[in-house]
């Protein structure tokens, strides 16, 4: 959980969105590989996190196709990985639609925060919601 907690925190004070989204995506692989689930792709990880721990999935990380399955959050990260790409072109010529800079972390957040059993009406709040909520510790 210390990797976990790390990647989370020291991830978001790199300089550009790829990397920052690069070091979130290592947070939902810990949370992945720390939670005993079984998925049969990348893009079936954050919908099996999110079904286990209650937490609601982001619109980028819904599949959208079934074979192969993938997702917004996977192909961005394929691209990334893969061919040295960030929103489908060249790292540094193009960014995504989607709000990953707000989206990814607080998804991230919520799950570790479920993982680690805390009761707040965080979990349940929209993957755009930047209100405060109180967390319950005992």
């Amino acid at each position: 959980m210390f990797a976990i907690l790390h990647w989370l925190l020291i991830g978001q004070t790199y300089n550009f969105a790829w990397d920052r989204f690069d070091a979130q995506y290592k947070v939902l692989d810990g949370l992945y590989r720390t939670s005993g689930i079984k998925s049969d792709s990348h893009a079936s990880r954050p919908v099996d996190l999110a079904a286990k721990y209650g937490v609601q999935l982001p619109d980028w990380a819904k599949l959208i196709n079934s074979k192969p399955k993938t997702s917004r959050l996977s192909i961005i990260r394929n691209e990334l990985v893969h061919e040295a790409k960030y929103a489908g072109h060249p790292i540094g010529y193009e960014y995504p639609e989607e709000n990953f800079g707000l989206e990814f972390v607080a998804f991230n957040l919520k799950l570790v925060a479920a993982v680690v059993g805390l009761n707040t009406k965080y979990l349940e709040a929209e993957p755009s919601n930047r209100c405060r909520y109180s967390w319950n510790f005992a």
